[in-house]
């Protein structure tokens, strides 16, 4: 008896259980895992997001980081086996000076992978938000709001953060 087995390469990206989706001056760190679904092995699998998603809106970027959880160093483009998976810690650098708001990025794994049918490239993603607010607790009570801080005494930008004295 011969039995065909068809190679079948799968991947999925998603956040540890108890891990936050969203990073904050205060939740600086969260966890997602990669694993191999399928079949074959895959090789290459990068991890990456879009910077330009972080940036304010003079340049100012947070900066996201992918730890290995095993080995403890920068994860560096790595192969799965079948079923295997690697637990990542995603850090984030915030900005002191970082505009207000809410960020929200990508994160993605994809890696191409050559099979006896062709090569496919798979890409799978979840999404990560970066908060930036003026309390590290986020929204505390709801009696008030500041939906905008404008300098209107002249067209120079301002750089102000919380915690400034301004006159």
């Amino acid at each position: 008896i011969n039995v065909k087995v068809n190679s079948t390469p799968s991947l999925s990206i998603s956040f540890v259980t108890d891990q936050p989706t969203q990073l904050s001056k205060r939740d600086k760190n969260t966890t997602i895992s990669i694993k191999n679904d399928g079949n074959v092995i895959l090789p290459n699998i990068n991890i990456s997001y879009d910077k330009s998603t972080l940036k304010d809106r003079v340049g100012r970027e947070v900066i996201l980081t992918f730890i290995d959880k095993k080995s403890n160093i920068v994860v560096t483009p790595f192969t799965l086996l079948p079923g295997e998976s690697k637990d990542i810690l995603v850090t984030s650098n915030i900005p002191s000076n970082l505009n207000l708001g809410d960020y929200k990025t990508t994160l993605k794994a994809s890696t191409t992978t050559g099979t006896t049918t062709g090569t496919t490239f798979l890409e799978r993603s979840t999404d990560l938000t970066v908060k930036n607010g003026l309390c590290d607790f986020g929204r505390v009570g709801s009696e008030i709001e500041i939906v905008r801080i404008e300098d209107i005494s002249s067209e120079d930008e301002f750089d102000w953060k919380p915690g400034d004295n301004v006159e």
